[in-house]
């Protein structure tokens, strides 16, 4: 029986937050209003669509994480590791249900109308694997507002076999809408999750006629801004902009379970009213649940989600779980873009399962009702739809056998988004199962300035392998500084962390990279790197210590673009695993995972543009489920417009540092035939993986970077 933890922030007038755990008060702390600032800029950033790395939430999710949780976090974080994360391993799992409630809101005062506003789906729990709160399947998140009006109430699931949708979109002829020809296409496929009525251009009466036919959902497709949605004026095709106070009145006593508004800015809060957002206003009118977008979302993004939504609202799964899927999806792994914090979900059910299914094995209590959780079988198919990694027959295998030697240390070196992190969690996993000990630290998080001294660096180092293993943090036992920090460092982990454990301890460090960019330490870092896996080839009592540790190595090779060197710094320590282009076969794999039944034809036009290269074969299958066809496709991918848009910037940013790289590289995609180049322009282009080297000449690597820089570099150069 899987067992859900319930966990309630509850945010008092006052500014207080209080940690309530299973309904028993635990801890209780003011809001840090010193990081407003921090994290208004960060809003700012999130706003402009500033952030657009993985780098970037995991900043502004940890500041969140630092500001809210934080303080009240010792019975969260016991819990998460004992109660979640082990057992996951186990036949009976425990999940976590988040609620974020508010209290006397009516009247908030300034501290708690700004707590309202900010995107708690950012959350970034700082463990090995700097997860998003938001999008972790073993958590739910949900936000509420409590007074003696509005307290939770008790589910009351339909009996029906499938939910009652009433499907309203409006296309006023003054707003761009750009989704009106697919909107035909998008019902037919949600029709197949539910008993969908399909409402477009309603007015106001024919919505109220709608709506008193009581159907379970209602669901508008539109445009929004914060406290009104746009209907179709019926006499002049304008927008007819409809106040969140009017809808409120329509479904106040309609029975309507949840909302859903697939519109832009339809979760947004004005400035100067903290909940006068349409979400806010309608959950006011004692609506039970609201699902709503905090940000303007592309609509094939939004599809995306809605399709996830109910269909794991069919499967039984409770609102705040079925969000967050939905947000899961959303991610694509990558959680390189602010749409998966963009859905937001508003709740007064105690556990929010609008549908009861079937009662299988595998079954899920939440509270006094049954339901059934996904089988194993269901969750393959659920990650074969989006893959964003699949099996390296050739590559797996040795990594595995490789962290099993003693000495081992495996560098992994590619491009970015070629698949570094997923194999490393894979080899990780791996380990694991061997009852080795295992650590994630990925140099993202670390303080800039601690790049400058590189005392302060190793200490960091240091402290956090040491709290990823739960050992307590002894650096000032162990640092002399006259004996220096490399000597430290391996006292550190010699005379403590490495004795402390029997079994191997596999340490993967993420984003090496970064420590490249700043020679002020990367030399001796890289130094004392190779010092350890020569220590660990002795054959005495101290090589019998250092056996213990296996290294793991990921960085990303486009930093060498901007170094002045034209070797990799770790040259010659270790096993190089190099991450190829997908074989055909492989591409084949994922094209039917997506669903396409595509000929050889069809593979070969698509491959023509993007190759092998995982991370731009998936955003393309996602680009053309969700949006386009495979022609369309082919006539946008190397635009502005197209899916690629923000990794060929990035890539276009590093060549435009380098105007000789960048002449280089033009050569290069001007030619019809491979080109000489010399061999500091041929190292720093390939580590870019913007060229491929046949013999001692090179060729650009894929169709899409020839067809994109030959236009953007002409400019330039």
């Amino acid at each position: 029986m899987t067992k859900i933890i319930d966990c309630t922030l509850t945010v008092r007038n006052n500014g207080e937050i209080v940690l309530f755990w299973n309904g028993e008060e635990f801890e209780h702390q003011r809001f840090d209003k010193t990081q407003l600032k921090h994290i208004i800029q960060g809003l700012n950033f999130l706003k402009r669509k500033e952030y657009n790395k993985r780098e970037d939430f995991i900043y502004f999710g940890s500041l969140l994480y630092n500001t809210l949780i934080k303080p009240v976090e010792s019975r969260f974080k016991v819990s998460w590791r004992e109660d979640i994360v082990k057992s996951q391993q186990e036949p009976s799992k425990s999940y976590l249900r988040l609620k974020i409630v508010f209290e006397e809101f009516d009247n908030p005062t300034n501290v708690v109308s700004q707590i309202i506003n900010l995107p708690w789906e950012f959350l970034c729990y700082e463990d090995d694997n700097n997860r998003f709160l938001g999008t972790d399947s073993r958590i739910g998140i949900a936000y509420h507002y409590q007074n003696w009006l509005n307290n939770l109430i008790d589910d009351s699931p339909i009996k029906e076999e499938r939910l009652q949708v009433l499907f309203i979109h409006a296309h006023p002829k003054n707003l761009p809408v750009g989704f009106e020809e697919r909107v035909s296409k998008k019902i037919v496929n949600l029709t197949e999750k539910v008993e969908l009525t399909n409402l477009a251009n309603p007015t106001t009466e024919e919505l109220r006629e709608a709506i008193k036919k009581q159907p379970h959902v209602l669901h508008f497709l539109g445009h929004g801004k914060p406290g009104e949605l746009a209907l179709r004026n019926p006499e002049t095709g304008e927008a007819l902009w409809f106040p969140d106070q009017s809808l409120s009145d329509l479904i106040y006593t309609s029975g309507i379970k949840l909302v859903v508004l697939q519109a832009c800015e339809s979760a947004a809060s004005s400035v100067e009213f903290s909940f006068s957002g349409t979400a806010s206003q309608v959950v006011k009118s004692h609506i039970p649940a609201v699902v709503a977008f905090r940000y303007p979302i592309e609509q094939p993004f939004a599809w995306h989600f809605i399709e996830t939504l109910y269909t794991s609202i069919s499967e039984g799964k409770p609102l705040d779980f079925a969000v967050q899927a939905g947000r899961e999806a959303l991610a694509n792994n990558s959680h390189s873009s602010r749409d998966f914090g963009a859905p937001v979900l508003w709740m007064r059910f105690k556990n929010g399962i609008l549908i009861e299914p079937p009662i299988k094995n595998n079954s899920i209590n939440f509270g006094k009702t049954t339901v059934n959780s996904i089988s194993q079988a269901q969750k393959s198919k659920s990650h074969s739809a989006n893959p964003y990694y699949i099996e390296r027959p050739l590559i797996e295998p040795r990594c595995y056998e490789g962290i099993e030697q003693t000495a081992a240390l495996l560098r992994i070196k590619a491009p970015k988004q070629m698949g570094k992190r997923m194999l490393m969690e894979r080899i990780l996993s791996y380990g694991r199962k061997k009852n080795y000990k295992t650590v994630i630290l990925s140099f993202d998080l670390i303080p800039t300035h601690f790049f400058d001294d590189l005392d302060i660096f190793l200490k960091w180092f240091c402290v956090n392998v040491g709290k990823s293993l739960d050992l307590i943090n002894r650096i000032e036992d162990y640092w002399d500084d006259i004996f220096g920090g490399i000597s430290n460092s391996t006292d550190y982990f010699q005379q403590y962390l490495l004795v402390e454990f029997g079994n191997p301890v596999i340490l993967g460090l993420d984003k090496v990279d970064l420590v490249f960019e700043h020679p002020m330490i990367s030399n001796d870092f890289c130094r004392l790197l190779r010092g350890w896996n020569d220590l660990a080839k002795r054959s005495d009592d101290i090589g019998k210590i250092w056996n213990k540790l296996r290294l793991i190595i990921l960085h990303s090779t486009e930093v060498y673009s901007s170094l002045k060197i034209h070797s990799s710094p770790l040259a010659g320590v270790g096993t190089v695993v190099e991450l190829p282009d997908f074989t055909l076969d492989q591409i084949q794999n994922l094209v039917q995972n997506y669903g396409f039944t595509w000929t050889n034809t069809e593979i070969a036009q698509f491959t023509s543009i993007v190759g092998g290269h995982p991370y731009l074969i998936t955003q393309g299958l996602e680009y053309i489920k969700y949006q386009n066809t495979l022609e369309e496709f082919l006539k946008v991918a190397s635009t502005e417009s197209g899916p690629f848009n923000n990794h060929l910037r990035e890539l276009l940013s590093n060549l435009r540092n380098s105007p000789e790289l960048a002449d280089a590289y033009y050569r290069v995609i001007t030619q019809n035939k491979p080109i000489f180049l010399e061999s500091k322009y041929l190292f720093k282009l390939h580590s870019m993986g913007l060229i491929k080297i046949q013999g001692d000449k090179c060729l650009s690597r894929y169709k899409l970077y020839s067809q994109y820089f030959s236009s953007q570099l002409k400019d330039v150069l």
